[in-house]
Order: structure tokens, then C-alpha cells, then sequence
């Protein structure tokens, strides 16, 4: 099971029953996400809990934030190739993928950096640091 992580308004005490909207929300998430053909070729691995409303799900193919219902988010999730081949031709690649907005994906990035291994960069001046 993927690890899920909430911040609750209080914490529990030892065999208590979690009760918190958004934890609940976060579990039907994932039952939803059993049902998601994207979700079973890539495997959920951990839930961040930012509300009742939207979640950072990590996968193995990177991070997506998604709403309470995954309703319709197979056809966003059908684009991902094209999205991945546009990022690529711009040597850039996804931080996250915001697939929580309605008739809307939004797409994160941060600039590619590829270096050869035998070329080594002084970062800081003279400090000594090498990469």
C-alpha cells in the first residue's frame, strides 16, 4: 500500500478511529484509483494529503496533483506521451503534473541539465566544490 500522509487538526489517540475529512477523502482517492487504468501501469506509491480537495500522488513516473474524484482524469492522463515529447524537444522536465483543475492540465518544469560525466563544474568560486 502507498503511504499517505495528512496533516491532521489533531492528533489521535492510540486506537481511535481517524475520522478526518480528508484523510476519508484521500482513502477514496485510492479505491478510485484501483478502478484508473493509469493507475495500475503506474503504481501509487505515496499520497500527500493537502486537503479534502487535492493530493500530490507520487508514482514512479513522477508526481501528479489530482482532485477528490479522479472523474475524467483518464482522458487527461491520455495526453501524457504528448506532454512528455514536448518537454523532451524543450530539454525540460516535469516537476508536477496538475491534473486537479477542471478541462485544465498544468505542467510544472525545471530546465534539463545533462553533462557528460568526464566534465566536472566548479560551483562556488574558489571553493572547491566540484559536480
Amino acid at each position: 500500500l502507498p503511504r499517505l500522509v495528512a496533516r491532521l487538526s489533531q492528533v489521535p489517540s492510540l486506537g481511535e478511529r481517524l475520522t478526518d475529512p480528508a484523510l476519508q477523502a484521500g482513502l477514496r482517492l485510492l479505491n478510485q484509483a484501483q478502478d484508473s487504468p493509469f493507475f495500475q501501469d503506474s503504481v501509487i506509491t505515496h499520497i500527500d494529503i493537502m486537503n479534502a480537495e487535492r493530493f500530490l500522488v507520487r508514482t514512479r513516473r513522477g508526481r501528479l496533483i489530482v482532485g477528490a474524484s479522479l472523474v475524467g482524469i483518464d482522458k487527461k492522463l491520455e495526453v501524457f506521451p504528448a506532454i512528455d515529447e514536448a518537454l523532451r524537444s524543450r530539454a525540460r522536465r516535469a516537476e508536477y503534473v496538475d491534473v486537479s483543475v477542471e478541462n485544465q492540465i498544468i505542467v510544472k518544469t525545471t530546465a534539463r541539465t545533462t553533462q557528460g560525466a568526464d566534465r566536472l563544474q566548479k560551483r562556488g568560486g574558489d571553493s572547491g566544490q566540484v559536480r
